[in-house]
């Protein structure tokens, strides 16, 4: 036995190998898509394949499902994933009701969202400011899931959430899909960076109330003064 090993057992402790296994949401999701055995995602939101190229790089060999409703990026996501037979990608957007609805285009695209960027998130993300709109074509994840699972005898869904404040829309358009979603991860609001997002509180509560629970909390952005965070990806299992 070590040296601190013997001191700790004298002085009343047990010393325990540290976990890092949950360190990272990289790591935390590995451990998680293993565990939960998931075989294919729904990335709603993808911008430029940032979460497909990193589940890629974490192991995940599974079918990726992208959704990136604005026409220029998708075009550049769709050249991506072409060397990817088992990355699928759509150019519209996922949400409660099926509509054609306006999108603000940000200078940085990953900013893109349907609501307006606050005085908060204008101060502080320069990039988040709307450049253009643009029409795009929204439907509910109930109404295509089921073609894109058909191959699957047992489908075991994690759903990716990051559309900019749009997250529970997407949610609720996906009540039929419940049943096979056994994982989700959704960008959520501490200091909220658009009007009429819902704050984290609100968030979590509605994903607890529709039975999943919180397995990780993962800072995104800070406040650079206060280093207050401004969003996480919260990742939950169904309970």
């Amino acid at each position: 036995m070590k040296l601190h090993h013997k001191l700790a057992g004298i002085l009343g402790y047990d010393l325990v190998k540290k976990d890092k296994s949950h360190l990272t949401l990289e790591t935390h999701l590995k451990h998680l898509f293993t565990r939960q055995r998931i075989n294919c995602v729904f990335d709603v939101g993808g911008n430029l394949g940032q979460y497909g190229k990193s589940l890629r790089r974490n192991g995940y060999q599974g079918a990726i499902f992208t959704f990136e409703p604005i026409k220029a990026v998708y075009e550049k996501l769709l050249t991506l994933s072409k060397k990817d037979p088992n990355w699928h990608i759509f150019n519209y957007a996922l949400g409660c009701e099926p509509a054609t609805k306006t999108i603000n285009v940000s200078t940085e695209t990953s900013f893109s969202s349907f609501l307006e960027t606050n005085d908060y998130g204008e101060a502080r993300f320069e990039k988040a400011k709307t450049a253009r709109q643009e029409q795009v074509l929204v439907k509910r994840f109930d109404t295509v899931f089921g073609d894109l699972i058909k191959e699957f005898p047992e489908p075991r869904i994690f759903l990716k959430m990051d559309t900019q404040g749009f997250d529970l829309e997407v949610f609720k358009g996906a009540y039929n899909a419940l049943p096979h979603i056994v994982g989700l991860q959704s960008e959520i609001a501490a200091k909220p960076i658009y009007d009429g997002m819902p704050d984290d509180l609100s968030a979590i509560a509605f994903y607890r109330q529709h039975g999943f629970d919180i397995t990780g909390l993962f800072p995104v952005s800070r406040d650079k003064d206060s280093l207050a965070v401004i969003e996480f990806d919260c990742v939950m299992v169904k309970g």
